[in-house]
Order: C-alpha cells, then sequence, then structure tokens
C-alpha cells in the first residue's frame, strides 16, 4: 500500500518537497566500495525490517529500511527469478519519507552499531 500511495503522489505532483540531489553516483565517483560501511549480501542478505544501504544506481550510499520484496511471476505462475527491494529511505522530504522499488542486487545490509 506504501508503494501506491508513493506512486500517486509522485504522479498527481503530490509531494511538498522534492530532493534537489537527483544522483548521488558523483560523490561516489573514484570512492572504493570498501570505504562504505555494510554486510556483503552474499554473506548475509537483507531481509524484510533489516536497516539498508543502496549499494549502487542512482541513489548509492542513501539509507532506509527494506519494508517489502517483489517477485516477478510469468504467465504459468513459476518465479522469473527477477527480485525487487521495496525500501522506505531515512531522507524525510516535506514530511514524508520515499519509497523505492530497486534491484535486490542494489541493497545491502548496514552493519549494526551497539
Amino acid at each position: 500500500m506504501s508503494v501506491a500511495l508513493d506512486r500517486y503522489l509522485k504522479a498527481g505532483d503530490l509531494y511538498d518537497a522534492y530532493d534537489p540531489v537527483t544522483s548521488t553516483e558523483k560523490y561516489f565517483k573514484g570512492t572504493d566500495d570498501s570505504t562504505l560501511v555494510f554486510v556483503p549480501p552474499a554473506r548475509d542478505p537483507p531481509k524484510i525490517r533489516d536497516s539498508i544501504m543502496l549499494v549502487a544506481g542512482p541513489d548509492k550510499g542513501r539509507t532506509g529500511r527494506m519494508i517489502g520484496e517483489e517477485v516477478a511471476v510469468s504467465r504459468v505462475g513459476a518465479a522469473s527469478g527477477s527480485k525487487k527491494a521495496i525500501i522506505k529511505l531515512n531522507t524525510t522530504l516535506g514530511g514524508i519519507r520515499e519509497i523505492k522499488v530497486v534491484p535486490y542486487e542494489m541493497v545491502a545490509k548496514t552493519l549494526q552499531q551497539g
């Protein structure tokens, strides 16, 4: 339901504020991924309710919480293997936290402090 609301607000241009940074890739150009603090997805894949970091794409480095998963299903009912993560970003814009649907490979679990 959160994804549907977020898409509705974007389509209707109903957000009060927009993030002025359209892509964070420029901030990480030339930076080794080892400087980012996250658990490699192959070692411990993120699950729903985990704190996550985007490790690729235009939102690289942004953090949030994984709130769901999508798996593409073919017409015959079999999963086609295309898995996506639904995340709620930590950044607040106009009092609303943005929801993103991204490929599962772009998401890694953040290290817990404490």
